[in-house]
């Protein structure tokens, strides 16, 4: 520290250091005003002017001689700082006296990249934060405009620097934005998004509640709807289950140029910006792979994510649309179709979409749903790779040609080379091989990566050599081949050459694989060939035929290589039909060998069919063409219960009716095994659309599957499908039918001593009983099937027993019972390990603590459960908690809570679109606005009462919730608000479609601030 070295400090809190040390001393705050203005104007002032300034209210000679007194007392500590003559005074600054609202000015007025963030960073605080002069009126309008001018001066350069910055920086001058003042909503929306896009969820939500505490300290009021729109899209954003994009294989090089327009085409926020962006070029020049590192780049650009689509497996725009939907996480149920569903959930999403391999896609119904989705989603982007342009007049094409630089050739080469080689450095004569390959295969990047993988046999000048040889023979016998074909049939020729036999044969053989393969399944496809699998599969990675992902242990091959070595395996008929035929039974007998696994939901197992789906959709398709009538039946069942365990209900009503139009043809008249198949692909049918809620058609698929299985004499599908009528008339809502069903089916199976259908029967049939309120004859239904399950050896079902009778003993007032209950059930769920099967439990016990009047135990209880759940996607098991979490702290009188549990869970219940799981949320919606909001209470009670899906313990609890607890009798229900009677009455006849969504959307109702806690306590954040 320089002798007599001082620093002021006016930014925030006001400090005064001479040679480091605190100056004090100050005979008055007036003195210690004065020399704050002199050090902030750094100007020159007139005592007269000085005197006024601080002493205005005085007579000149006094106010003078008050400003001498300071003055001798700023000079006693500051002299060599002070310059005082009779006439004037002023601050000496410069190097030995430095004031930080000096420098911040020079900082502002500097253009270098640095020199904000500097000013930032001096910005401690307010000018003068807590220091104020009494009886001093015009140092005290001077200090506030000099405040209010040295922030608007920080604030508006740092906006107008922060619309036009990298991410990080631009991050760094926001947060310094929303400091200086954090009311200002559009500063700290602009933060909120940019944490958003960065997948800091949390941050970004906890930042909205520092607004709204912000907003409500300043000036009394909450944040605008746009901010509180923003919130809720966040929400939604951070519980939506993200798909992870597949890995960049390696750095993109060579299309550096091309990558930097699609990042400005997509960072444009102009109106005219293309939203639809193609790129487009033959197979082999590197579409996929930009379009793959596009992604990646932009993987923090948009609010709701960047998402990955593969459309080589899809075949009509309808698949797509599930393609889309399975990777977005998006529940595809109800009636709605799949496209009609898509729509619906992303409208206002902000994301990017990446359609790979579109172009055996491309006619009027693809083009109709990629318009349909920019138009109901105007901040979504789609990037499409395709051979093929879609000729809308939206579209902005990227056509991509063979690289032309020379140097981005040879360093893509050498790239590829390294990957075999690490050691591999070219040489002078390499280089100019590399050159001549280029031009030979006129830069394609897939025929370069194949060229380089011959480098670990040959050097480059033979590889160019045999190149040119080979292009020139295929030159002549091709001639209507194009030229970049030609030139990428080449090397893969030469590549073909090259194999060992047992490679090129495995090679054509892995063709039958739909999106990728794992080195089990190529085990089982040479099983007997004399091929090893392990070491053929390294040659042909080393040829860069096949890829590697090590994250997935799984191998793919590009599409045009495949068509290749297609040609090669399809030369071989015989060869062909024997891995066509292995490949499906393989597949088949991975279906059925995991049957157990599947029906208990276990997720590594759940994971492993997931990624075979495109292979199991082909064998699929496969056995169903030739009637394979012994395959189909042996991966009939697991694959429904895996559709129904994940919720593919379309997809699995799709695969069963492509079976039945293949094998229902003729079939009353084949032979036992294919009506046996049949009667079996009938209840699938069935249980597809009860699903997704076309109950009519389900009935009457169940019943023909009955009948048949009665004329052949196939006791257990009667038994199963007796129970699967029941099951359908009770999903929606015709209990007493359901009864009439399932006491049939009981009956049959004592008959026929189908013991296991007896149990779940008799269950079914409890429940049935139970939604009607007829308890005991319930609880009878509830012990037979007990004991079944107990000789039957079956933990499952016994689980769900004990559930039912604990639901049984509360409903009779019995909460020491009910609570034995639920823990037999929790023991076997323990056993299972089954997450949701424990959290399934916890919602019981939870029940029955709040009835016996322990409300703070049940809360721990659903927390508990929701913790169980952590690792899971949201789903029914989470909102399953959610919703008695909501009702709980609604009777509690803690009606925020409520309130946004409750537009969470009513968001989820909507997109299941049945009226048994909207109902309960419906209930819970009633018993809130119970409390408060009478009309809207009774008119969602009069839908309850009304909707034939409603049990016996809903109407019930909808009524008692109305005219226990609010006085309000039934003479309210027929007066409801007009705009809720009208929504009601529609839905009513629509099956409370959409009212739970409509209750829950931003118009109808706004979920309230102040509970980013609450939703980080259960894992919704």
């Amino acid at each position: 520290m320089n002798k007599n070295e001082l620093h002021i400090y006016l930014l925030g809190t006001p400090e005064v250091l001479l040679e480091g040390e605190t100056v004090t001393g100050f005979i008055s705050d007036k003195t210690r005003g004065l020399l704050y203005y002199l050090a902030a104007t750094g100007e020159l002032h007139t005592r007269q002017s000085l005197a006024s300034l601080f002493w205005g209210d005085m007579p000149e000679a006094q106010a003078l001689k008050n400003l001498r007194q300071a003055l001798y007392n700023l000079q006693q500590m500051l002299a060599p700082h002070l310059d005082v003559t009779r006439q004037t005074v002023r601050l000496l600054t410069g190097d030995v006296c430095q004031v930080d609202v000096a420098a911040l000015v020079a900082a502002l007025a500097d253009p270098a990249p640095d020199a904000l963030e500097e000013a930032a960073q001096l910005y401690r605080g307010d000018f003068l934060t807590g220091f104020s002069v009494a009886d001093a009126p015009e140092f005290e309008q001077w200090q506030t405009r000099q405040g209010e001018h040295l922030r608007r001066q920080l604030v508006d350069a740092l906006r107008t620097a922060s619309a036009d910055l990298d991410k990080a920086t631009r991050l760094t001058y926001l947060r310094h934005l929303v400091r200086l003042e954090p009311w200002a909503e559009e500063s700290q929306r602009q933060l909120m998004e940019v944490l958003a896009r960065q997948g800091e969820y949390a941050q970004a939500l906890i930042q909205y509640e520092r607004l709204a505490a912000a907003l409500n300290t300043e000036l009394g009021i909450a944040p605008q709807p746009h901010s509180q729109r923003l919130r809720e899209r966040i929400q939604r954003a951070r519980q939506r289950p993200r798909t992870p994009l597949p890995p960049l294989p390696f750095a993109l090089l060579g299309r550096e140029e091309e990558a930097q327009r699609l990042s400005d085409w997509l960072a444009a926020d102009s109106s005219h910006a293309p939203r639809l962006i193609t790129l487009l070029g033959p197979g082999g020049i590197g579409k996929t792979h930009l379009a793959l590192a596009t992604a990646h780049s932009q993987r923090h650009a948009f609010l709701d994510g960047v998402w990955w689509v593969a459309l080589l497996a899809t075949s009509t725009a309808e698949e797509v649309a599930l393609a889309l939907a399975r990777v977005l996480g998006l529940p595809i149920t109800g009636q709605a179709t799949p496209r009609q569903q898509l729509l619906r959930h992303i409208a206002g999403w902000n994301a990017l979409l990446v359609l790979d391999n579109s172009e055996h896609l491309v006619n009027d119904d693809f083009a109709d749903l990629i318009v349909a989705i920019l138009e109901s989603a105007p901040e979504v982007r789609i990037l499409l790779t395709s051979r093929k342009r879609l000729n809308l007049r939206r579209e902005q094409l990227l056509p991509l040609e063979g690289l032309a630089d020379t140097g981005a050739v040879e360093r893509l080469f050498v790239a590829r080379a390294q990957q075999m080689q690490p050691d591999f450095v070219p040489t002078a004569e390499d280089s100019a091989a590399i050159r001549r390959i280029g031009a030979l295969l006129d830069g394609t990047p897939l025929g370069l990566e194949l060229a380089a993988g011959l480098t670990d046999r040959y050097d480059c000048a033979t590889v160019a050599h045999n190149l040119a040889a080979n292009w020139d023979s295929l030159a002549s016998s091709l001639r209507d081949v194009p030229p970049r074909q030609r030139s990428l049939r080449a090397v893969f020729d030469y590549s073909w050459h090259l194999l060992e036999e047992t490679e090129q044969r495995l090679l054509s053989l892995l063709t039958v694989f739909v999106d990728g393969f794992s080195q089990e399944a190529a085990e089982a496809l040479v099983d007997g060939l004399g091929i090893v699998p392990s070491a053929a599969l390294h040659s042909l990675v080393s040829h860069s035929l096949l890829r590697f992902d090590p994250q997935q242990a799984r191998y793919a091959m590009h599409d045009l290589v495949r068509q290749f070595a297609r040609e090669r395996l399809e030369a071989d008929p015989q060869r062909q039909r024997q891995a066509e035929e292995t490949h499906s039974l393989y597949f088949a007998q991975f279906l059925h060998s995991r049957d157990e696994m599947i029906q208990q939901g276990h997720p590594p197992t759940m994971a492993a069919v997931n990624g075979e789906m495109g292979n199991i959709q082909a064998m699929w398709r496969r056995v169903c063409d030739s009637r394979q009538v012994l395959l189909v039946a042996q991966a009939l069942q697991p694959l429904g219960f895996f559709c129904d365990g994940v919720a593919r209900y379309v997809e699995g009503k799709g695969l069963y009716a492509y079976a039945l139009a293949r094998l229902d043809t003729g079939a009353e008249s084949g032979p036992l095994p294919l009506q046996k198949t049949v009667c079996s692909l009938l209840g699938a049918y069935a249980n597809m659309l009860d699903r997704l809620g076309e109950y009519s058609e389900a009935l009457t698929v169940c019943g023909r599957a009955v009948e048949i299985a009665r004329r052949i004499g196939y006791a257990q599908a009667v038994g199963v499908g007796l129970l699967f009528l029941g099951r359908i008339e009770s999903d929606r809502g015709g209990f007493a039918q359901s009864e009439a069903y399932l006491r049939q089916a009981v009956d049959f199976c004592v008959e026929n001593g189908l013991s296991d259908t007896q149990a779940r029967a008799s269950f079914r049939l409890g429940e049935a009983l139970f939604h009607q309120g007829h308890l005991d004859e319930a609880w009878a239904c509830y012990e037979m099937a007990q004991r079944l399950f107990q000789t039957e050896q079956d933990r499952r079902g016994l689980f769900f027993v004990a559930l039912a009778m604990g639901e049984w003993k509360l409903e009779q007032g019995e909460v020491a019972a009910a609570q034995d209950a639920y823990t037999r059930g929790l023991t076997i769920a323990r056993s299972s390990g089954q997450a949701h099967l424990q959290a399934a439990v916890h919602r019981g016990l939870a029940h029955s603590l709040a009835r016996s009047g322990r409300p703070a135990e049940a809360e721990s209880l659903l927390l508990a459960g929701l913790a169980l759940l952590a690792d899971m996607p949201p789903g029914l098991p989470f909102f399953g908690l959610v919703l008695p979490l909501a009702v709980l702290y609604s009777r509690a009188g803690q009606a925020e809570k409520a309130e946004s549990l409750l537009h969470w869970v009513g968001a989820k219940a909507s997109a299941i679109d049945t009226p048994r799981h909207q109902i309960p949320v419906l209930l819970a919606f009633a018993q809130l606005f119970g409390q408060t909001q009478l009309e809207k209470a009774a008119a969602l009670v009069r839908l309850i009462v009304d909707e034939p899906a409603s049990t016996w313990a809903q109407r019930r609890q909808a009524r008692a919730g109305l005219t226990g607890k609010t006085g309000v009798g039934p003479g309210l229900w027929a007066s409801p608000s007009q705009a809720l009677a009208d929504l009601i009455d529609e839905n009513i006849a629509r099956r409370g479609e959409s009212l739970v969504q409509a209750l829950c959307s931003q118009e109808a109702y706004s979920c309230p601030a102040g509970v980013t806690d609450l939703y980080q306590s259960i894992g919704l954040l």
